[in-house]
């Protein structure tokens, strides 16, 4: 396939396009994929930890382990307390639910289920089956006991929250430190991409600039000498497989033609030479022979005179014999 200087120029425009599509959309992926500790993030994290801070969590127990000694220990507040307890358990059960779906790290959801829900699953197992039996039936020994299996479920439980916390704080330090390291390779190589890019585009426009351009130059250049006579040098890059080189073929064949012409017009000069210098040649001859004929003609009346003049017929006939003898 000849690579025409349209196909060049497609081809270039192509390449071009695709480099820097390609890093303007490896960029914009970037900055959205990671870009973890910009301003909109810290936005985002503060307002989670100030909530956090405000509220206690839904999967940590201490509300509920609260309210249970507050019910056991002040009759007034029972009730409230109570329809507490069953909201907690409410939301509990919804982010419980939630987490189980979510696409937390393999060894964190693990965690999370195994030790801090089942241990929760636990306590308000016990808030069911022992400490609101008791606590509707006012039995105090009863209460006691549950509120001691509470106790003890809810320690089991804040271990496991504060051992999950810790390794969710590891994973978190880990996952922005390694958001960072990604963004910097990243961006480097955005830049690099966008370099690259611009490189080519430069070399391309050089390419361009003396591949094309410049040729054309050349064959202007070469054309007004042509209008200006010059006939003599061959036309340039009449080998080339582009447009460049079609067009040089077409100025090859127009100086061709005008050297045939001018080839032709000396052959007629020539030929009109000769021609003249045989017309004149002729005309010179059939001067001569004219003069020749006039000579002829003058000596003839000159010796017919002589004949005349002479008396006798003996030397008459034989001057006039001679004189036949010599026109003849």
């Amino acid at each position: 396939m000849k690579l025409t200087i349209s196909r060049k120029l497609f081809a270039f425009a192509f390449i071009v396009s695709v480099g820097i599509g390609g890093a303007l959309v490896f960029e914009t992926s970037t900055i959205n994929r990671l870009k973890v500790t910009g301003p909109v993030y810290d936005e985002l994290i503060d307002s989670k930890d100030l909530v956090a801070d405000i509220l206690p969590p839904p999967l940590f127990l201490v509300e509920a382990y609260m309210l249970a000694y507050e019910a056991a220990s002040h009759p007034e507040m029972t009730d409230a307390d109570v329809k507490g307890l069953q909201k907690l358990r409410i939301d509990y059960g919804q982010r419980r639910d939630h987490w189980g779906r979510s696409y937390l790290p393999s060894h964190l959801k693990a965690q999370l289920a195994n030790e801090v829900v089942g241990s929760g699953d636990l306590f308000w197992r016990a808030v069911d089956e022992a400490y609101l039996p008791a606590l509707s039936r006012k039995d105090a020994a009863a209460l006691d006991q549950a509120l001691d299996a509470l106790a003890d479920r809810y320690h089991v439980h804040e271990a496991a929250v504060l051992k999950l916390v810790d390794a969710a704080n590891d994973y978190q330090a880990r996952t922005e430190k390694a958001a960072e390291q990604e963004v910097e390779s990243r961006t480097l190589l955005a830049l690099v991409a966008g370099l690259l890019a611009l490189a080519l585009f430069i070399g391309g426009a050089i390419y361009l600039r003396l591949n094309v351009v410049g040729a054309v130059t050349r064959m202007t250049s070469r054309m007004a000498s042509m209008a200006d006579g010059d006939l003599e040098r061959s036309i340039p890059f009449e080998k080339r497989a582009d447009e460049i080189g079609l067009m040089a073929k077409a100025l090859g064949v127009f100086r061709q033609a005008s050297l045939d012409k001018i080839r032709l017009e000396n052959e007629a000069r020539r030929e009109q030479a000769v021609s003249e210098g045989e017309r004149a040649e002729r005309e010179a001859r059939t001067a001569r022979e004219a003069a020749e004929l006039q000579e002829i003609v003058a000596t003839l009346g000159a010796g017919l005179a002589s004949c005349r003049m002479q008396h006798t017929h003996d030397h008459r006939s034989t001057f006039c014999r001679r004189v036949r003898t010599s026109a003849a």
